[in-house]
């Protein structure tokens, strides 16, 4: 094993352990009271169910402090190992016309039923711990979300700096950022399947590889919502990273940045009411504009033109993507660093602030607290009066080491 795949695997066992730690310890008097676990659907088709596995309990494995980048590889890791007393098998194959549905309230209790058994298991030694994805270690960024003021907690991330996690060999880098609206049904969707869709497609163009991943999983988000009648629907702001450029999709009003010894400067337009070319097709699509308590809404409803589900929304509510390339390679000593982030953030913090954070953060912290940017970055919004969900991404395109060397 070289550092990297020993760091990886001292931070998983370290992970593991703690994980056990927190299951409470039945009949003693630490115990915690048994809280009734609600399904976070009511079914889920058998073409989603290995993806909606894994992301339920990579979010049970959040729930005992280990954190989203360890959680992810220990549930993709935790469904292989039990995927036959999950009868999850066989890989199904997404076809519109074909919805086999498993009950939902039989098949979480399932998923979370095994997990404590898994954990026991790889720290007593008895199951191998999962081991470092190829290229795991190819980007260094960090990532911090908060649910804030607002009742639920509807923003999820996708943050995969190999897909070699989903499908061997394939080590092509996914960040992306997910603002759900009218429920958390939609961006815990694309949380939990798009990096799965992302690395099923075979073509060898980037760009149509995003935009074929986009297409499917509107296809396959519009027949769930049809299913399960859910009314909810997300934003998606995504990055496939490549050590020459960043190939952005995105749709609604979350936003990507790039912070370089220059400044920010905002990489994309979001989809919102106020700008022309979206007012203009919604309005030839029969829609409306109405400003409701000095805020543009589409229909008098959302406050974002596009977006992921929201089919009772559509056409005016589109779902088809826009793209960005970004080539960072050829912008030597730039300290540059990609930053996806939900509108909580954007609507907080302009980008003259957000450099102002940065470069004292960069000033005062050394190359291995760097970590610690993005929840930095969020807490400032915070201060500022942010009170929607916040989410953020931070990836450095130039390593840490150089950033902190070239920061004068």
């Amino acid at each position: 094993m070289n550092n990297s795949q020993l760091a990886f695997r001292e931070a998983i066992l370290k992970s593991v352990k703690g994980g056990v730690d927190a299951y409470d310890v039945p009949n003693t008097p630490q115990a915690r009271p048994m809280i009734r676990y609600r399904p976070p659907f009511i079914q889920t088709p058998a073409h989603d169910a290995k993806g909606d596995g894994i992301w339920i309990a990579c979010e049970q494995l959040m729930t005992k402090g280990i954190p989203y980048h360890l959680s992810i590889c220990l549930a993709h890791h935790y469904i292989e190992n039990y995927k036959t007393q999950l009868k999850l098998e066989e890989e199904v194959e997404f076809i519109e016309t074909v919805y086999n549905g498993i009950d939902g309230t039989y098949f979480c209790p399932q998923v979370l039923k095994y997990i404590q058994e898994y954990l026991i298991k790889v720290d007593k030694g008895e199951i191998a711990p999962p081991e470092m994805p190829e290229a795991w270690d190819q980007w260094e960024y960090c990532y911090a979300v908060c649910k804030n003021k607002r009742p639920k907690m509807e923003d999820k991330m996708s943050a995969i700096p190999s897909l070699d996690l989903v499908k061997k060999g394939n080590t092509m880098s996914f960040f992306s950022v997910y603002d759900g609206h009218n429920g958390p049904e939609i961006s815990s969707y694309l949380a939990a399947h798009f990096h799965h869709v992302l690395a099923s497609q075979t073509d060898g163009d980037i760009n149509k590889i995003l935009n074929d991943a986009f297409l499917e999983l509107d296809k396959r988000v519009t027949v769930r919502c049809e299913k399960e009648h859910l009314k909810s629907g997300s934003t998606v702001m995504s990055a496939i990273v490549t050590k020459e450029k960043v190939f952005l999709g995105w749709v609604g009003d979350s936003e990507a940045a790039l912070y370089t010894k220059d400044g920010v400067r905002m990489l994309i337009k979001p989809h919102i009411p106020s700008d022309k070319n979206e007012n203009d097709r919604i309005v030839a699509c029969g829609g409306i504009i109405i400003p409701i308590a000095g805020e543009l809404r589409v229909c008098g409803v959302l406050n974002l033109t596009r977006s992921l589900g929201d089919t009772q929304g559509k056409p005016m509510i589109s779902s088809d993507p826009d793209y960005v390339e970004l080539e960072h390679a050829t912008t030597k000593h730039q300290n540059n660093i990609l930053i996806l982030a939900s509108d909580g953030i954007w609507g907080s913090l302009n980008t003259k602030e957000i450099e102002t954070i940065v470069d004292d953060f960069l000033a005062t912290t050394t190359p291995e607290e760097y970590r610690q940017l993005a929840q930095t970055i969020l807490n400032k919004a915070i201060e500022e009066g942010a009170s929607d969900n916040l989410s953020i991404i931070c990836v450095f395109l130039t390593p840490v080491a150089e950033v902190y060397a070239n920061r004068t």
